[in-house]
């Protein structure tokens, strides 16, 4: 990624503002030309949302509807392996690998006070626009906490919550493996393969209140030995980390 030039794009001088503002925040330079460069990974905002763009990949940003198969009722019911793994009647959870934010947002959809943490300043100013959006649509409702920096840093200082969530990036299972799909790609060439997984689990485990919840790919070996429980779908597992006195409930 840092060997490609990243900039803020602006084609139409409509919505010229909030590029300028974006470019100087992320001291990015702007460019205003009409026609896409196509040698640059750029930052737009559209109509339903900020993206993320290359000439060859398209664009993608952070959706904040329900996915396929998720509940459209806010606050929906806490079902599925990603819920039970959260623990049911968890109330607050702090997600250390914001990414594109999926995850995070389904939680919040479930009622769970949520904190993400993004270091990656181009995926923190996709989520920054996607909470933004998110509290446009739903005024009554307190958005996501989202912080700018290290977890292994934040974490200490964060007030004690009921579950600290991982999704860091695991390597393809064989070379043959069909290609990740389009966000998982740009994750990965923005993050450089996650290198300091281990030393993030390390340091949750010492911060979380209740649990530690680790998600990986089912043939993933686990990151820190055998966990207290495992959920698993078809194509993913949830390892839960339990502190010290607490139960799976």
């Amino acid at each position: 990624m840092t060997a490609r030039q990243v900039l803020v794009w602006s084609p139409e001088r409509e919505d010229r503002l909030r590029h300028v503002q974006l470019a100087e925040r992320l001291q990015l330079p702007l460019n205003t030309e009409a026609e896409f460069p196509e040698d640059a990974w750029v930052l737009n905002f559209k109509t339903d949302g900020l993206y993320l763009q290359d000439h060859a990949r398209g664009g993608v940003t952070v959706n904040i509807q329900p996915r396929p198969g998720e509940p459209r009722r806010i606050p929906g019911p806490k079902t599925g392996p990603l819920a039970q793994a959260i623990g049911r009647q968890s109330q607050t959870m702090i997600d250390a690998t914001g990414g594109f934010g999926q995850d995070a947002l389904a939680l919040w959809r479930m009622g769970l006070t949520v904190t993400i943490i993004e270091r990656q300043p181009l995926l923190f100013a996709l989520l920054e626009d996607a909470v933004a959006r998110l509290s446009q649509a739903y005024p009554h409702m307190p958005s996501p906490t989202l912080l700018f920096g290290d977890a292994m840093v934040l974490l200490p200082s964060l007030p004690p919550v009921d579950c600290v969530y991982l999704d860091p990036m695991f390597p393809p299972k064989r070379k043959s493996s069909a290609l990740a799909k389009k966000p998982m790609q740009l994750l990965d060439t923005l993050l450089d393969g996650d290198p300091d997984k281990l030393e993030l689990l390390a340091v949750a485990l010492r911060c979380s209140a209740k649990r530690v919840v680790v998600k990986s790919p089912t043939w993933a070996k686990p990151l820190a030995g055998k966990p207290d429980l495992s959920l698993a779908s078809k194509l993913l597992r949830f390892d839960v980390y339990l502190a010290k006195g607490e139960n799976y409930v």
